[in-house]
């Protein structure tokens, strides 16, 4: 399918391939998005825009941002709720994408609050992955989406953060440990500012219980003190 060769060139090194290949992907999803075939690939085609994004070439760039317009405007809130890639290390990546979610998000508080645990899980499933440029920016994001959040909201996962946060700061790679080391930060001081209000009892002794119970279990044991 030419659809399939178009996202597998976006992944070549010759740039003249790519270029043109980007091209051709974003008139598919301009004109094709309607066809099941295509709209069932606007994940894929996102990823590839996204690639094409941290391009030098400035024609690359515009047209993979045109794209990853078009694949948020055509795609269901889902796509729109990935996160992390509003906070990715690559300034072109970051305020292209940062543009996208003003123009494609009308309501963005209301987006995050409906989506939060799909957006949570995802940040999780990548702070994790494979892409260093993913764990870091996934660490930036959380770090920016817990912060003035009540602890309910994401009680469920707190554990966790500390698990992926404390893993994270051991990562091969400078830039990722500093965002793991920030959002350890930040699950500290919302603890902190947790134990210092007086209107959350109850979120107060859960969250105390949580972090005592993580603190003195055996996931810290060969975990790097910075």
């Amino acid at each position: 399918m030419v659809l399939d060769r178009l996202i597998q060139n976006t992944k070549d090194t010759k740039h003249s391939l790519f270029k043109a290949s980007g091209v051709w992907l974003f008139s598919f999803v301009q004109y094709c998005s309607h066809v099941t075939e295509v709209h069932q690939r606007l994940r894929e085609a996102q990823a590839s825009f996204m690639r094409l994004l941290s391009a030098r070439d400035d024609m690359v760039q515009e047209t993979a941002s045109r794209g990853l317009t078009l694949v948020y405007e055509k795609g269901d809130e889902a796509l729109r709720t990935q996160l992390h890639y509003r906070f990715d290390p690559n300034p072109n990546v970051q305020r292209s994408m940062n543009n996208i979610w003003k123009a494609t998000v009308k309501e963005p508080t209301a987006i995050l609050n409906q989506h939060f645990d799909l957006i949570m899980e995802d940040l999780l499933k990548n702070i994790v992955g494979k892409e260093w440029r993913a764990r870091e920016a996934s660490c930036s994001a959380i770090s920016d989406l817990i912060q003035g959040r009540k602890y309910s909201q994401y009680e469920r996962y707190y554990s966790t953060l500390w698990v992926v946060s404390l893993k994270v700061i051991d990562d091969a790679k400078g830039s990722v440990r500093k965002a793991a080391l920030d959002l350890s930060m930040v699950l500290s001081k919302t603890l902190v500012h947790t134990l210092e209000s007086s209107s959350e009892n109850t979120s107060t002794k859960a969250m105390m219980g949580q972090a005592l119970e993580f603190l003195l279990s055996d996931k810290l044991s060969g975990k790097t003190t910075r």
